[in-house]
């Protein structure tokens, strides 16, 4: 597992391979069949970290109807990464009925990560797939309602952030505003930069559509100054679901604000090249 956490894949896929060569296809006895499922898993995960999210549905689905007396709480992360299998698959409906199931799971402890992490995504599928903006903003709010319960205040984060990007989508920039805005504070409270930079991209497109041009290119600036800042730090994609901006956005936004004034002057084109190089660095 460790070589596949270090992105050594060819690696990580050698050793799964190795293992189950010594274990038999049908083991005697509990040990092995633990062994093989494991390694079934780890082998699914490192697929679904490659791209090859065809073999990692067919593998979940092999462990899954396993006889195997899996824990609600690994059934219902295995689950999870199959609704991630099934949507990147093109299938939302089977990804959508498969999250509902993961939480069906964990209905004994709804304020559990994992529950809040499905019925987010859940949120994800209505608003992205289906947009069905209506039904995910009920799911958003509901989902934020638990984290403030649980406590989970980087949960908080990502539910305002999911919330403001529905409710944006809708043209609904006033309560998008509202969202974003207790975004901002907690992700500045919690020092989550990807959150930070994310929430001002937000604000800024907010402020866009509200014609407040001034206020939305300082917002787009204060989201970029925040990437650069920390990009030593700055992992791949943390937030992990495109609904949500990618950096490139950020620096679009601010090429475009910059450009929106007619011929530039040379100041102005000078910033452009230096956006268009930032943003090529970044990705």
């Amino acid at each position: 597992g460790l070589h596949s956490m270090l992105g050594n894949y060819e690696d990580a896929y050698a050793r799964y391979q190795d293992a189950l060569k010594s274990i038999p296809e049908k083991p005697a006895n509990e040990t092995a069949v633990r062994d093989r499922q494991l390694t079934l898993t780890n082998l699914a995960i490192l697929y679904l970290q490659v791209g090859q999210n065809r073999r990692a549905l067919d593998l979940y689905k092999e462990i899954l109807a396993s006889p195997f007396n899996f824990a609600p709480s690994v059934r219902a992360q295995m689950l999870t990464n199959l609704a991630i299998c099934y949507r990147r698959l093109g299938d939302p409906q089977k990804a959508l009925a498969t999250y509902k199931t993961a939480r069906e799971l964990l209905s004994a402890d709804p304020d559990a990560t994992a529950s809040q992490y499905a019925l987010r995504n859940i949120g994800i599928v209505q608003a992205l797939d289906f947009q069905d903006y209506d039904q995910a903003i009920d799911t958003f709010r509901h989902a934020l309602k638990v984290a403030l319960k649980s406590g989970n205040k980087r949960e908080v984060v990502l539910q305002r952030l999911f919330l403001g990007e529905t409710l944006y989508r809708m043209s609904r920039s006033a309560e998008a505003r509202v969202e974003f805005e207790g975004a901002l504070q907690g992700a500045g409270d919690l020092k989550l930069s990807e959150e930070h930079w994310t929430a001002l991209y937000g604000l800024g497109r907010a402020d866009r559509i509200e014609g407040k041009l001034d206020s939305a290119a300082k917002r787009f600036d204060a989201a970029i100054g925040v990437i650069e800042s920390e990009r030593s730090r700055l992992g791949s994609r943390t937030l992990k679901d495109e609904f949500l901006a990618a950096r490139r956005d950020v620096y679009d936004a601010s090429i475009e604000m910059l450009l929106g004034n007619g011929t530039p002057t040379t100041a102005v084109a000078e910033m452009v090249l230096r956006r268009m190089e930032q943003s090529r660095a970044r990705n």
